[in-house]
């Protein structure tokens, strides 16, 4: 095991990807949200910074998963983790109807429905897949554990080719869905014990390398897009999850927080603070009145054709992340006094 894992099970060069992770999840939606990503409808530099943004901070989502996958293949399966999992996402699920309701907002049968069983309908479609990824991580740590390492590289790539290459190429023949499904979350999963299992201590040199590497070719990838586009060759877009380039960048990324180590105590202790809380950014903000509160609530709609579109963007940002850790605070909060109350 990792000598930063041995001090320190939580392992903070970690936590603070979850944070770093979270923050690009969220930078991704608001640029998004902002219409710069639809052409024709901002100024054309805010137009290929929302494309620029969109495909980078796909690495996000991976890395989130591969940090979740990291501990899960050595941690004792617990039932009451699904439980808890799903507590959560029906206190912001429901709160949201609430909130809708209570503002005049038209609540229709179907979001009554999704809100009341948001893991089912995949109301948070990371959210259905996570937890069916955990409830699966038993049986894919006992047959993953059987595996020599020549059996396991081959599965490795036997993987990568279904669900990575041929994607890449615009071939999903393994329904991987553009990385929107339990099986490119599986192949993560795979990663992640492979990397933990078969590989030593990361160097950060080595991985920030290799992150830049992919990056550059996420960027040629794009360029060509653009112009086999207007010769009618359509691309896979590169902000897919199981893009190949964006499937190594989130491992150089998620090797190279490995091999972090916080030594400012009030850096890791806001670390410690904030890490734990990330979770619920996502559920405070992807729901299904997020374009009210992107649109209505904050206007970041109305940015696009500003020349200051990325800072009105980071500001948005910004607050969102701030609201949704500071209603995550307060979950955990009443959570953790009902289930002392409880004797969970």
């Amino acid at each position: 095991m990792d000598e930063s894992l041995k001090r320190n099970p939580r392992h903070q060069g970690l936590d603070l990807a979850r944070i770093v992770f979270m923050f690009l999840i969220v930078l991704r939606h608001g640029a998004f949200q902002s219409g710069a990503t639809t052409q024709g409808m901002a100024l054309k530099v805010n137009y290929l910074l929302g494309v620029a943004i969109n495909d980078l901070t796909a690495v996000a989502v991976n890395g989130f998963v591969l940090i979740s996958s990291y501990f899960l293949c050595q941690q004792e399966f617990r039932s009451v983790r699904l439980v808890r999992l799903w507590a959560s996402v029906l206190f912001y699920s429901l709160g949201v109807l609430m909130v809708a309701w209570v503002s005049g907002f038209p609540v229709t049968a179907r979001m009554v429905v999704g809100s009341c069983l948001p893991i089912v309908t995949g109301t948070y479609w990371f959210i259905s897949e996570y937890f069916l990824l955990v409830a699966l991580s038993p049986v894919l740590n006992v047959a993953l554990n059987q595996l020599s390492f020549r059996q396991y590289r081959a599965l490795m790539v036997v993987l990568l080719l279904a669900y990575s290459v041929l994607p890449s190429l615009g071939l999903d023949t393994f329904s991987s869905g553009h990385g929107y499904s339990i099986g490119w979350f599986i192949v993560l999963y795979v990663t992640a014990v492979y990397l933990r299992r078969f590989r030593g201590s990361p160097a950060m040199g080595r991985s920030l390398a290799g992150y830049a590497v992919a990056t550059m070719a996420t960027f040629v990838w794009l360029g060509a897009k653009f112009v086999l586009k207007q010769r009618g060759v359509e691309l896979v877009p590169p902000d897919c999850y199981d893009f190949l380039p964006t499937f190594l960048a989130s491992v150089c990324l998620f090797r190279f927080f490995s091999a972090v180590d916080l030594r400012s105590r009030v850096i890791c202790r806001l670390v410690g603070v904030l890490a734990p809380l990330t979770l619920g950014v996502y559920l405070f903000h992807d729901h299904v009145l997020k374009h009210a509160l992107w649109r209505d609530l904050l206007g970041i709609d109305r940015f696009a054709d500003s020349p200051l579109w990325a800072l009105r963007v980071l500001g948005c940002v910004g607050v969102v992340y701030v609201a949704g850790s500071v209603v995550e605070a307060i979950r955990r909060w009443i959570f953790i006094k009902a289930e002392r109350r409880l004797g969970v």
